[in-house]
């Protein structure tokens, strides 16, 4: 059994403790939340300790993994103070704004023996999974054009999102779901082209994003903060591949918290046959993403998703964007 703890209870957080109470391979034993108000208030929901200062948990607490789901401007910190302590590391994305801070990140957790994985939710749900299975058997056929998508209002639960030093604006925070996607379906980026606009904030909160790959399969991701009330929060993907055409969409209520009325749909067309309509069933992929990263330290496993080496080409890609963002160039990887 593994003990675990959260170091900050916003929207997130709660996510990750309510997969930890529904995995039992896991034991969640602590909570950090500066707020004392919300934190005693949560740490009474899931029946746990409540600490306002991570050091003083991480002092007097008998945990092997903490999961950090703090604003990304604070990942760095936290991630080396726990690191120090000995404790492996579950830090939400994105993991940070810089490969210079990544590398003193990876570095303290190298150091400290202890693995540091980072949350990449997408990868772990069914519908991606099944299409990254699909790829990988060569079922679609040569791939000839993606579109991605990830469009919602502006996150309601936090006002630090507004701000382009502490979240990078949906460029960083949201973008980030599918430019790793894609580059874990096909692997390292050759090129990238993005245009999109500030909000008033000086986020870039609509953004669309031209990849080349270096197998030449080209794709477009779309994400946006900027749409009005009441536009459900949407997300899909859509590949034309030689064989077949694969779409999947999937649309809920405000910015993913009204889940009462979830819409999901996954097609494969075919040429000159009928389209076929997939059926998954819905597991909570927070609960695989622990469950994965669980296996790996309780068996001492190499780490084969979201290691530090696989976000730092995650990172190059986001910040490759970033530059021809605002350049109104094309950025070459190998530049980065």
């Amino acid at each position: 059994m593994i003990n675990t703890a959260i170091i900050g209870m916003g929207f997130i957080g709660n996510v990750h403790a309510e997969a930890h109470t529904k995995f039992k391979g896991v034991n969640l034993k602590a909570i950090v939340e500066k707020n004392e108000k919300i934190g005693h208030a949560e740490a009474e929901k899931y029946n746990v300790r409540y600490y306002c200062n991570t050091e003083e948990m991480l002092k007097n607490e008998d945990i092997d993994l903490v999961v950090i789901s703090l604003p990304t401007y604070l990942h760095e910190k936290y991630v080396i103070l726990s690191a120090r302590y000995k404790k492996h590391i579950l830090c939400e994305k994105p993991v940070t704004f810089s490969l210079e801070s990544l590398t003193r990140m990876s570095e303290a957790a190298e150091a400290a023996g202890v693995k540091f994985m980072t949350g990449q939710c997408l990868r772990f749900w069914p519908e991606y999974q099944y299409i990254k299975n699909m790829y990988d058997s060569g079922s679609l056929g040569e791939v000839r054009a993606v579109y991605a998508s990830r469009i919602a209002q502006h996150p309601d639960w936090t006002n630090w999102h507004i701000d382009p030093q502490k979240s990078g604006g949906c460029f960083f925070d949201f973008h980030i779901h599918d430019i790793d996607y894609l580059r874990f379906l096909f692997g390292k980026v050759e090129s990238v082209y993005s245009i999109g606009f500030k909000s008033r904030s000086g986020c870039y909160d609509h953004v669309f994003t031209n990849i080349v790959f270096k197998n030449n399969i080209k794709a477009v991701a779309e994400a946006s903060y900027e749409v009005q009330s009441h536009y459900p929060f949407t997300s899909g993907i859509r590949i034309h591949g030689e064989k077949t055409t694969l779409e999947h969409i999937f649309k809920t209520g405000f910015n993913i918290k009204n889940t009462k009325d979830n819409f999901r749909s996954t097609t494969i067309f075919f040429e000159n046959n009928n389209p076929k309509v997939l059926e998954f069933e819905q597991s909570n992929a927070f609960i695989a993403e622990i469950a994965y990263f669980v296996d790996c330290i309780e068996h001492d496993k190499p780490l084969g998703y979201a290691n530090a080496s696989d976000i730092r080409e995650v990172l190059k890609v986001m910040l490759a964007a970033k530059k021809s963002l605002e350049t109104g160039q094309v950025v070459k990887l190998y530049s980065i």
